[in-house]
């Protein structure tokens, strides 16, 4: 039917039912997906402040280690595997100022050295710069020792290096200069004197042994030149010594400059020195004659005036004279020899050069034994006084003389003319005379009971070392005391020449 119409009708619930069912199932989706990322946004701005927290970390850690490697005492430098700059502490940097211009993260160590050596004319320090290329070869070709290092600054370094995990390397350079310093000086202080720079016995003696031994291989001969001041102790007791020490110093330079590099000046101690010649002429005729030339033009250099601050000050010296070389001998006999040559001289209070002979030795053997006698005398009581009268022309006795005797056991009474000097020389004569000052007091207080000798002086001698000890008024005033002697009957007398040890030099 044309004109027919038909109307049919749904209800918008069951039209849309299939869409309603879309529609949530998208919402559900959108929703889900809007809570996952919204966890994948919270779980990664997690993981970034993790890894932000753990950079954090990392960057705080490297600047502690870098503060720890900057304050340790060791300089730092590392190396990667192909030798390229990695890192270094700013104590390496003090150690090697040089190498800071070219010196940068990742450069090749090798071109640092190589640029900094070609930079400049200092010796010292391309002398540096070319160890340190040797150390770098060493260590490459598999030398993994340490090696010290004496940088253009002056410091002695000890660098040492190892092997990191990743095939690089890790150098460090300790600072060992107060160590070569102390060693050093442990060394001037065992072989060298503190006062003059000059080497001591020990060395000395080390040089002997040497020299002995290649005089005979080569056939050369040596001198040994045993040197004392005369009236030393004497500045000492006037001046001080200070003004010693002073003379002492002037004595080792002028000894140093007269002889040759290849000589030995030592000082033992006190005021003695010794001079070791070498090289000279292998006959002993010329060798004697040669020394004793070298040894008079020493006397005449120490008997020049001595400048010492404000004071001017003359000295002389004995010098005894051994020669080595033609026999072996014992480095401590030769210096003995020397002792020997040179106590002659002294025995004799005078200057001059004397060399030794066998008879010398036997001369000091017997005046040893003396020495060894007087003291058993002191000490066992041999000494005794006998009182020489002094008289008036009218034959009274004016005075006495206390003269000192030594009734020896075996020798009978030796006269003072054998044994004073000794005496003086072991200063055994301190003793001496205060027992003699002693029991002349005693007896002098005796005799004031006796009519004649009642009121009359007593002389009694005084040594130059008794009255330079410290003890001697003292005594003086002991023995007065003690006797109850007045102290205007005691005279003290010292000889002329025992005044001159006190006159200014």
């Amino acid at each position: 039917y044309d004109q027919l119409r038909l109307t049919a009708a749904l209800p918008m619930s069951a039209v849309l039912v299939h869409w309603y069912g879309t529609r949530d199932a998208v919402l559900v989706g959108v929703v889900v997906f809007s809570l996952l990322l919204l966890a994948g946004a919270s779980l990664m701005q997690v993981y970034l402040r993790h890894m932000q927290r753990a950079q954090q970390r990392v960057m705080e850690s490297e600047a502690t280690l870098h503060r720890a490697m900057d304050s340790i005492a060791a300089g730092f430098l590392q190396l990667d595997d192909a030798m390229h700059v990695v890192h270094w502490n700013q104590r390496y940097a003090e150690m090697f100022p040089w190498q800071l211009t070219v010196l940068v993260r990742g450069c090749l160590w090798r071109d640092v050295l190589v640029s900094a050596g070609g930079s400049g004319g200092d010796a010292a320090l391309h002398s540096e710069v070319i160890q340190l290329r040797r150390m770098l070869d060493a260590w490459q070709e598999g030398d993994e020792s340490g090696n010290e290092l004496a940088t253009a600054s002056g410091l002695t370094l000890q660098l040492s290096q190892r092997r990191t995990p990743d095939g690089g390397r890790v150098i460090t350079c300790e600072d060992i200069t107060a160590i070569r310093l102390a060693s050093a000086e442990i060394e001037t202080l065992a072989f060298y004197d503190p006062l003059t720079g000059l080497p001591n016995r020990r060395l000395l003696l080390d040089r002997l042994g040497q020299a002995t031994h290649l005089a005979q291989r080569a056939g050369w001969l040596g001198a040994l030149i045993f040197v004392d001041l005369n009236k030393f102790k004497v500045l000492n007791d006037t001046q001080g010594h200070e003004m010693g020490d002073l003379l002492l110093q002037e004595v080792g330079q002028r000894l140093r400059a007269s002889i040759r590099a290849s000589d030995t000046v030592a000082r033992l101690g006190g005021d003695e020195f010794v001079i070791m010649l070498c090289d000279l002429p292998g006959d002993m005729d010329e060798a004697g004659k040669l020394t004793k030339k070298i040894a008079e033009k020493m006397l005449r250099r120490l008997a020049d005036p001595y400048v010492l601050g404000s004071y001017v000050h003359r000295s002389s010296a004995s010098l005894g004279v051994t020669l080595f070389g033609d026999t072996p001998v014992e480095v401590g006999e030769l210096l003995k020899q020397a002792d020997i040559a040179m106590y002659q001289i002294k025995t004799q209070q005078g200057t001059g050069v004397c060399f030794f002979e066998p008879h010398m030795q036997e001369v000091l053997s017997v005046r040893a034994q003396l020495e060894a006698d007087l003291r058993y005398g002191i000490a066992h009581d041999q000494f005794v006084l006998h009182y020489q009268p002094q008289f008036m022309a009218d034959g009274s006795i004016d005075g006495i003389e206390a003269l000192v005797r030594w009734e020896h056991p075996e020798q009978g009474m030796v006269p003072p003319g054998q044994f004073i000097a000794v005496a003086e020389d072991s200063e055994l004569i301190v003793q001496i005379g205060q027992w003699v000052l002693r029991t002349a007091c005693q007896q002098l207080a005796r005799w004031q009971n006796h009519p004649r000798l009642a009121g009359i002086h007593m002389a009694v001698n005084v040594s130059a070392h008794s009255i330079n000890d410290l003890y001697f008024i003292q005594r003086v005033a002991d023995a007065l005391r003690d006797s109850g002697l007045p102290p205007r009957l005691l005279e003290l007398e010292i000889t002329e020449d025992m005044a001159v040890d006190f006159s200014p030099q």
